[in-house]
């Protein structure tokens, strides 16, 4: 049907967006090899991907996949009618089409698919978007709305639409933060499928947008080119080996959702501090809402964090499960080499006041990600003055010159330091101030940004106004 204005309107402001963000973010783009891409995602899928491109032993599967491809949308041109060839529609019906018939040849022979193509683009998920399409792990299919579950999402356009195409790329950014925003990730995979049916992979990390070119839809009358076998032999490594959850940071079996045993990130974190009673692989979190309330979560680049509300639950040597304090866990993906349980262990040692006490923090080195990730479990702190102004309006003034006397007095002691070092905190905000309880302690929080200095270094390394 023909949209109306108002559609027609909505439409170049979601496109003016995406053309923005894709502007802010340019400089990340970084063009690489193909098998450099794939590296990003897993070893195996480089490994198997390199093999199939120097063996051509795939060769037997990719012309049955082809002739199940051609015959299956010569039987959607019959059911539905023709399509205008080069349009999004045609592009977004012919992907479909091989998704489709990869996996039917995949399972005739005798191989079961990992992840499961689901069409989007008419069907949006939790957050009311629609991206033409996603990859989903095939155990949770049925749950095809909930982007914790995507592994790959796939944008489409038409012909007039080059592969570098700003609003194709917009979207991929945008799809890109809402796969991150509840599920912590150390990247994230996307398709963009634009002029002739080129075909880009996009891979998203802490510091780069990393792409290659793949290849092009097969066409649906000619032989078959290069450039069209190497994208079905891409999509088909991709579906035979790619793990789902290939770039989670927790578990592979239980994820972040509700319940997770610190042992079970990837790789288990080295220790900075441990508060609790034996071996941290001794206690589980069980997490609150089944995901996360807070953090630095909705950005492209630099510093990412996740914030959860969590209760300790301990084993016992009786087999008994006891419930400990109410924590709040943080994961946090770093683009620099800055720890916060260092310096959070800093200042709770030179016992700054109004600091919430670190409970576990650890280290999760990744070769990939020189900045690596870092957990933190700490008392729960309460809620910022941010949230406190918008739930009361701060009508006690009392309250008000409580709170942040405690704030100045936390950030004055931590830059008076112990004799030796002091804390410059330098992200003094709304959201790092908290208040706590009925008697609302001031907390200070989120230490990440900190630097720990000494006199000798104060002028040559900060400055004055970084206090």
């Amino acid at each position: 049907s023909t949209p109306s204005k108002a559609q027609v309107k909505a439409a170049a402001k979601k496109d003016a967006y995406y053309r923005q963000l894709f502007g802010d973010n340019e400089q990340l783009f970084k063009k690489r090899p193909l098998h450099s891409i794939l590296g990003m995602l897993s070893e195996e899928v480089r490994e198997k991907w390199m093999h199939y491109s120097n063996t051509n032993e795939d060769r037997r599967l990719l012309e049955q996949v082809v002739s199940q491809y051609r015959q299956r949308i010569c039987e959607l041109a019959a059911s539905e009618g023709e399509i205008n060839v080069g349009s999004e529609p045609y592009y977004q019906r012919n992907t479909g089409a091989l998704f489709d018939a990869i996996r039917v040849v995949l399972e005739d022979n005798g191989v079961q698919p990992l992840l499961a193509w689901h069409d989007t683009h008419d069907s949006p998920l939790r957050n009311d978007r629609k991206p033409d399409g996603t990859l989903i792990e095939l155990a949770n299919a049925s749950d095809s709305k909930d982007w914790r579950w995507v592994a790959a999402v796939v944008e489409i356009k038409d012909d007039k639409a080059s592969e570098n195409n700003k609003v194709a790329r917009g979207q991929i950014l945008e799809d890109f933060l809402d796969m991150a925003r509840d599920q912590p990730r150390k990247n994230m995979l996307g398709l963009g499928i634009t002029k002739h049916g080129k075909v880009t992979a996009y891979v998203s990390t802490c510091d780069s947008i990393d792409y290659a070119i793949v290849g092009k839809l097969p066409a649906l009358d000619t032989n078959v080119s290069s450039e069209e076998y190497a994208m079905v032999r891409f999509i088909a490594v991709l579906l035979r080996y790619l793990d789902p959850r290939h770039s989670y940071v927790v578990s592979q079996t239980s994820g972040i959702f509700n319940d997770i045993n610190l042992v079970e990130l990837v790789p288990p974190p080295k220790q900075i501090v441990n508060m609790l009673s034996g071996s941290f692989r001794e206690f589980r979190l069980k997490i609150a809402d089944d995901k996360a309330f807070s953090g630095r979560r909705y950005y492209i680049h630099g510093m990412r964090t996740w914030l959860y509300h969590a209760q300790i639950y301990y084993a016992t040597e009786a087999g008994k499960v006891e419930r400990g304090d109410d924590v709040i866990l943080k994961l946090q993906w770093h683009a620099s080499d800055a720890r916060e349980g260092d310096i959070h262990k800093k200042a709770n040692s030179m016992s700054v006041p109004h600091i919430p006490q670190l409970v576990f923090a650890g280290d999760i080195e990744m070769e990939e990600h020189p900045g690596g990730w870092e957990v933190l479990v700490m008392h729960n702190a309460g809620a910022s003055i941010k949230d406190h102004a918008i739930w009361s309006n701060f009508h006690n003034a009392c309250v008000i010159v409580d709170a942040f006397a405690g704030f100045s007095h936390t950030l004055l002691a931590a830059s008076a330091g112990d004799g030796s070092d002091f804390i410059l905190h330098r992200d003094v905000s709304a959201s790092n101030l908290l208040m706590h309880g009925k008697d609302h302690e001031p907390r200070v929080i989120d230490w990440g940004y900190g630097l720990v200095a000494s006199a000798q270094n104060l002028n040559r390394t900060t400055g004055l106004p970084a206090i």
